[in-house]
C-alpha cells in the first residue's frame, strides 16, 4: 500500500455540527427539497393542501427544525406567513383545509387510527378516497424525514431520554 495516499477516517470528515441548521441554511438543500416538492404533480391535492399536511405533521410531532424548513418552503411556494401560521395552529380561512388539518393531526397523534367523524367530515368537504391515500402518503413521507433527521441527531449529540420519547407519540 502506498503510504502517500491519504485516507479519511470518520474522525477527519467534517460533518455539519447541526444537521437542522444545515438543512435550514443550505441553499442547495433547500432548492433540492423544494424542487422535489414541486415535482409531485401526480397528486390530486393542491400544493397548499400538501403543505398543510406536511406542516401539520411537523407540528403534531413537535419537530421544530422541520417546521422552520417547511415554513421557508411554503413561502417559496407563494403562501403567506398568515396562512402558514394559521395552519400551524390548526386553522384556515378555508373549511376544506381546516378539515384536512384535523384529519392529518388525528392520524399522526392517534398513530394511524382514523377517527370516523374526521373521515366523514373529510369526505363531506369534497375530498376523495384517492386524496385520503395521498394524505396518508404525505404523512408517512414527512414522518420518515423527521425520524431520519432525528436519528442522525441522536447519533451526534447526547439526548435526554424524554426527548426521544416525545418523537414517538
Amino acid at each position: 500500500m502506498n503510504s502517500k495516499i491519504e485516507t479519511k477516517t470518520a474522525s477527519t470528515i467534517e460533518l455539519p455540527v447541526d444537521v437542522l441548521e444545515y438543512l435550514s441554511t443550505s441553499p442547495s438543500v433547500f432548492k433540492s427539497i423544494s424542487n422535489f416538492e414541486k415535482t409531485r404533480i401526480d397528486f390530486s391535492l393542491t400544493p397548499l393542501e400538501q403543505k398543510a399536511v406536511v406542516i401539520t405533521v411537523c407540528e403534531a410531532l413537535d419537530a421544530q427544525y422541520w417546521i422552520d424548513f417547511q415554513m421557508k418552503s411554503a413561502l417559496s411556494l407563494g403562501m403567506t406567513l398568515a396562512e402558514i401560521l394559521q395552519i400551524r395552529i390548526g386553522l384556515s380561512k378555508e373549511e376544506r383545509i381546516e378539515v384536512l388539518i384535523e384529519i392529518t393531526k388525528s392520524i399522526v397523534i392517534n398513530y394511524r387510527k382514523i377517527n370516523e367523524q374526521f373521515l366523514h367530515e373529510f369526505i363531506s368537504a369534497g375530498y376523495s378516497e384517492i386524496e385520503f391515500l395521498e394524505v396518508i402518503s404525505l404523512i408517512n413521507q414527512q414522518k420518515q424525514l423527521i425520524e431520519l433527521t432525528y436519528y442522525w441527531l441522536i447519533s451526534n449529540k447526547p439526548l435526554k431520554q424524554n426527548e426521544f420519547l416525545n418523537l414517538n407519540k
